[in-house]
C-alpha cells in the first residue's frame, strides 16, 4: 500500500483536482440507508462507491489538503494510487463538469420568455374575510382578512374578462377560488362558474375548476354544486382535532377540525358515487401537531386516501411561534428515514407501496426530471407571477395567493393599468438574483425546484436569499429522496 508521503499519488490528486472546476460543486457525495453515493451535477449520475473512494471524493469535496484526503483513503483501506487512476478515467468520461456560464443572452432570453407567457391559472380570491382565524395563517400576518371584504360579481366578471385575454390562444385553462374562506360568498362563485362557462365555450377554450376551502361551510346544496362542475377541491385540515385546534379555531375560539372531517368526508362520497377524483387534504403541520405520521394516519383511518402533508416553516427572514423548530425538524427527518426504507422495502419484496410512503411518488418524478436534464439554467420554478396570479376583490394583483395582503409585492390593479410589467420583471429579476448568489453554489440545484419565491420575499418588496438552516433541511431530504431513485428504479434498470 502507499503511503501518504507517495510523490507519484500526491502529484495524481493534485492533476485531477486542478481539473475540476472550483466555485460551483459540480458532484456531491453523501450516506443514507448505511450506503455511499456520488451525485454527479452536469451528467446526472448516481454511483455506489465503496470506502475509499468516498473518502477521496468526500475530501475533494470539502477542499481538504491531498495529504490528509489520501491519509483517509488508506485508512478506509483503498489503495491512494489506483483510486486516483479510477478518479482521472472517471473524469475523460465526462464526471465532475461544471456547466458553462449563463450569459447576458440567456438570461435576458429567460426573463423574456416569462414576460410572454400566457396565463393559464387565475386564481379569484372572492372573499378576504375568513370564518376562522387560523393562528399560523399567512393572511392572518399579513392582515388581509381585513382587507376588501366580499367581491362583488361585478367586480368579479371585470376580472374574468381581463384574465380570458390575458389567457391568449391557451385552450384549455382553469380558475381556483380562493380567500379568505372562498365559500362565504358562494352566490357569486355560481355566477363567476356559469360566466367562465359561457365565456369559455364562445371563445373556444377548455376551462376547469378548483376550490381551495377548510371544509366547514360545506353543505348538500354546496357539494352538489361543486361535483356538478367537477371542482378539483383541496381541504385544509390538520389531523387529530385533539392536536389540530390548537391552531385551527373559529373567531369565538372554538375548534373546528372535527366539524371540516365530517363535512369534508360527505364531499367525498358524493365525489367518488359521481366517479370523479376525491378531495385533496391538505395537512400543515405547526408546533405542537407536528407528527407526519400521525396527521397522515388519523385522516387515512377517517377515510380520506388523498392527503398532502406540509409544515408551517416561516419565512428566510422571519418565523412565528407556530413555525416548527429545529427539534420538530428532526423528528420530522426521521420520519422521512423511515418513509424512504419503507418504499424501498415494499418494491424490494414486490408488494404495493404503503399509502404514506405512496406520497413520495411526486418527489421521485422532480428527481428524474432534474437527473434527465441536468444543467438546467436559473428559472422560476412555479408557475408565480404567471400561472399563479391572485387577484383581489379591488383589482390588486399579487404573484400568488400566498402574497395576498403584502402591497409591496402588488404586480398592478385589474381596474387601472392592468399586471405592471416593471414590477413583474422586477419580481422575476430578484428569483434569478437570488439563484446567482446562493442556489448556484449549491450541489442541489438542478435537483431542487428553488425554494418559494414567498418564503423569499421581505418585507420592503424585494426578495432575498434562502436562509441556510432552511437548504440544509432541504438537501437533507434530496439525499433521501437521490437514494431511494437509485435504489427502485437504476438498480433495477441495472439488473435488467
Amino acid at each position: 500500500m502507499l503511503t501518504i508521503a507517495d510523490d507519484n499519488a500526491l502529484a495524481a490528486l493534485e492533476r485531477v483536482r486542478a481539473r475540476i472546476p472550483r466555485g460551483r460543486p459540480v458532484f456531491h457525495t453523501f450516506h443514507c440507508q448505511g450506503e455511499l453515493l456520488l451525485y454527479d451535477l452536469c451528467s446526472g449520475s448516481l454511483v455506489q462507491l465503496d470506502e475509499g473512494s468516498f473518502e477521496l471524493l468526500r475530501g475533494l469535496e470539502e477542499g481538504r489538503e491531498s495529504r490528509e484526503i489520501l491519509a483517509a483513503v488508506a485508512a478506509a483501506g483503498g489503495d491512494p494510487a489506483e483510486l486516483v487512476r479510477t478518479l482521472g478515467e472517471l473524469e475523460a468520461l465526462g464526471l465532475f463538469r461544471s456547466e458553462p456560464p449563463e450569459i447576458a443572452e440567456e438570461r435576458q432570453a429567460t426573463l423574456d420568455a416569462l414576460r410572454a407567457h400566457r396565463q393559464r391559472n387565475l386564481m379569484l380570491l372572492v372573499h378576504t374575510a375568513c370564518n376562522l382565524a387560523c393562528g399560523y395563517c399567512y393572511e392572518v400576518a399579513s392582515g388581509f382578512h381585513g382587507t376588501g371584504g366580499r367581491m362583488r360579481f361585478e367586480e368579479a366578471r371585470e376580472i374574468l374578462e381581463d384574465y380570458f385575454e390575458r389567457s391568449g390562444a391557451r385552450t384549455a385553462i382553469e380558475i381556483t377560488f380562493f380567500g379568505g374562506e372562498p365559500l362565504l360568498n358562494f352566490s357569486v362563485i355560481e355566477r363567476c362558474v356559469a360566466h367562465a362557462r359561457t365565456r369559455a365555450a364562445e371563445l373556444g377554450k377548455q376551462i376547469g375548476f378548483t376550490i381551495t376551502t377548510n371544509g366547514t361551510l360545506l353543505d348538500e346544496r354546496i357539494t352538489r354544486f361543486l361535483v356538478a362542475n367537477r371542482f378539483a377541491v383541496m381541504l385544509s385540515v390538520d389531523g387529530d382535532p385533539v392536536l389540530a385546534d390548537r391552531w385551527r379555531r373559529d373567531r369565538a375560539g372554538n375548534g373546528t377540525t372535527e366539524l371540516a372531517i365530517r363535512k369534508g368526508l360527505a364531499l367525498v362520497a358524493a365525489q367518488r358515487t359521481a366517479g370523479l377524483r376525491e378531495a385533496l387534504v391538505r395537512v400543515t403541520l405547526a408546533t405542537g401537531n407536528d407528527s407526519r405520521h400521525e396527521a397522515f394516519r388519523y385522516l387515512w383511518e377517517r377515510g380520506f386516501r388523498r392527503i398532502m402533508v406540509g409544515a408551517a416553516g416561516g419565512r428566510a427572514h422571519a418565523k412565528g411561534a407556530w413555525d416548527l423548530d429545529r427539534e420538530a425538524t428532526e423528528r420530522l427527518a426521521g420520519e422521512h428515514d423511515a418513509l424512504v426504507r419503507s418504499y424501498a422495502d415494499a418494491v424490494e419484496r414486490g408488494e404495493p407501496v404503503p399509502p404514506e410512503a405512496a406520497s413520495l411518488d411526486k418527489s421521485l418524478e422532480r428527481i428524474h426530471e432534474g437527473l434527465a436534464q441536468p444543467m438546467r439554467r436559473a428559472s422560476v420554478g412555479c408557475g408565480v407571477g404567471n400561472n399563479m396570479l391572485a387577484v383581489a376583490a379591488d383589482g390588486r394583483i399579487y404573484p400568488c395567493h400566498r402574497f395576498a395582503g403584502e402591497d409591496a409585492h402588488q404586480l398592478g390593479n385589474v381596474n387601472e393599468r392592468g399586471l405592471d410589467r416593471e414590477r413583474l420583471d422586477r419580481f422575476y429579476a430578484g428569483i434569478l438574483r437570488a439563484y446567482d448568489e446562493t442556489c448556484s453554489r449549491c450541489w442541489a440545484r438542478f435537483v431542487c425546484g428553488g425554494r418559494c419565491p414567498w418564503y423569499l420575499a421581505r418585507p420592503d418588496g424585494t426578495i432575498g436569499n434562502p436562509d441556510e438552516e432552511g437548504c440544509d433541511q432541504l438537501r437533507a431530504s434530496l439525499e433521501r429522496n437521490l437514494w431511494l431513485y437509485r435504489k427502485v428504479r437504476l438498480e433495477r434498470e441495472e439488473e435488467q
